[in-house]
């Protein structure tokens, strides 16, 4: 295949959430696809089940700091205590630690840029064109 050739991945912010994310999860699992999900790890520590739930079924999982401030009002000390807070909880409760890391809010500047980089993440953003908005009116995902 070739390596410039378009590809579309599905993410999700801002779980493990427990009625939202099964229901991701139970959808996926109906069209056998995978999804990256972006997790702060505040949210893997409160509903650790949910996130081995999405590991075990095969998804990524990111890093989306430890509770989702907007990175480019941080300092450097500040970023960093995020990113590796959550390295922390991730490796604890998946014993993992993630590859991809997504901004919330998709906030960031060349300190977070310059701190993901040294920490070895690759940096995944999303794009407007996609971009579904549904934080501003949840479609119900039921059945």
């Amino acid at each position: 295949m070739n390596s410039l050739a378009k590809k579309v991945c599905f993410t999700f912010d801002d779980g493990p959430n427990g009625e939202y994310t099964l229901q991701i999860l139970d959808i996926l699992e109906r069209y056998k696809k995978k999804a990256l999900f972006f997790f702060p790890a505040k949210n893997v520590e409160r509903q650790p089940d949910i996130a081995l739930s999405v590991q075990a079924q095969g998804h990524l999982i990111g890093n989306h700091t430890y509770d989702h401030p907007h990175l480019n009002t941080l300092n450097k000390e500040d970023v960093l205590s995020q990113i590796e807070r959550s390295e922390e909880i991730f490796l604890s409760v998946l014993g993992i630690k993630p590859e991809y890391f997504r901004p919330p809010y998709g906030e960031y500047n060349q300190t977070v840029e310059y701190v993901i980089k040294e920490k070895g993440y690759q940096l995944v953003l999303w794009d407007m064109a996609c971009y579904a908005m549904d934080w501003e009116s949840p479609p119900l995902l039921r059945r």
